[in-house]
């Protein structure tokens, strides 16, 4: 009640004395009508607060960047069901980094949905297995909600499996956790899809890299792709556990420094494949690939790339934060950050 006002004096009020002298400023964000006419409201805040109001930035129509919280995905909607693609992400309780598959969610051959429910998950013609912020936890939710069966049937029918990240190490044959890293488990069984397992230990591997694919074999089709930009942000050690199987992508820059690595695995029929670069399906020429390769198995025709998904990822921050250069006081931040004023 009493909206964004309320909202932030009622939090400092809220705060002990010690906490809410480490608050320096106050930002409205979101701000819907005519800036001008709430400078009586920010003369309130500093007055009841006595903190500063360091900017109100506008709401931003169609702002285009990654949502930043899964509760978004109640919004998610599956797209028509006379795309020619169908494609599953499957919604574990602790889902991560889920916008991996925006870019392929906005493609006019694909319908994408997240699935919850066994019983939804119907016959996709490719099955996504996201990120984890529990791989273990999630792991033994597939087994107890009857997805793992459901996934390894429909694997068996002739759907194709990605997993992204914790997707990946679910992937495998094994998830070890003998510290009790990630939770109270020892082990946990995988899926089996992939021949691998994953080991949990305390150092967290967190960069952004450029990768390349290189002779990627699915579905039939040979795939190879240069300049992927993504990031890794996970726990644990993959060991590879079948010479038949593998090792598509190769990191040639983590960090900013050059590094020459393998990286992700497909199985030999090359209808499983997982990686644990975040942002793969984001390049382009790789992801429409990926598309065209299930197009084809289906008889379809191969569709060009028609988005420069990078671009727009880029353009898409650069108006929020020109926006919210505009609208925040820059200098009293840098003050309060210890800088000093720059031009």
């Amino acid at each position: 009640r009493g909206g964004a006002l309320a909202s932030l004096v009622g939090t400092l009020e809220l705060l002990e004395e010690d906490e809410r002298a480490l608050v320096k400023g106050l930002v409205v964000n979101k701000f819907r009508g005519d800036i001008s006419l709430f400078t009586p409201a920010v003369e309130f805040l500093e007055k009841k607060t006595g903190k500063p109001v360091l900017g109100v930035i506008p709401h931003i129509e169609e702002m285009g960047i990654d949502d930043e919280d899964s509760v978004s995905l109640e919004d998610k909607a599956e797209k028509a069901a006379d795309r020619d693609l169908h494609l599953a992400v499957i919604r574990t309780p602790k889902i991560s980094n889920f916008t991996d598959f925006d870019s392929l969610e906005s493609e006019p051959d694909v319908a994408l949905c997240y699935v919850h429910d066994a019983d939804a998950l119907g016959a996709p013609d490719l099955i996504l297995l996201p990120g984890s912020k529990n791989t273990s936890e999630d792991m033994r939710w597939l087994e107890t909600s009857g997805l793992a069966a459901k996934i390894r049937t429909a694997h068996e029918k002739g759907a194709a499996v990605i997993g992204i990240c914790g997707g990946y190490q679910m992937l495998g044959e094994k998830i070890l956790d003998p510290q009790h890293t990630e939770s109270a488990f020892d082990s946990t069984e995988g899926l089996g899809l992939l021949g691998l397992q994953t080991t949990f230990h305390e150092d967290k591997l967190t960069a952004q890299v450029t990768a390349s694919v290189q002779e990627l074999s699915f579905l039939g089709q040979t795939i190879s792709a240069e300049g992927i930009k993504g990031y890794e942000i996970h726990m644990g050690t993959t060991e590879f556990l079948r010479d038949s199987e593998t090792h598509p992508f190769r990191i040639q820059e983590r960090r900013g420094e050059s590094c020459d690595a393998v990286e992700g695995t497909v199985n030999e029929a090359g209808s499983v494949f997982g990686t644990y670069i975040h942002g793969v399906f984001d390049h382009d020429a790789l992801r429409r690939a990926l598309l065209n390769a299930l197009r084809e198995r289906k008889g379809l025709a191969p569709l060009a790339v028609t988005r420069n998904r990078y671009r727009e990822k880029e353009e898409s921050y650069d108006r929020l934060a020109a926006v919210v250069r505009e609208h925040l006081d820059l200098e009293k931040l840098r003050e309060i950050m210890g800088e000093k004023a720059r031009c």
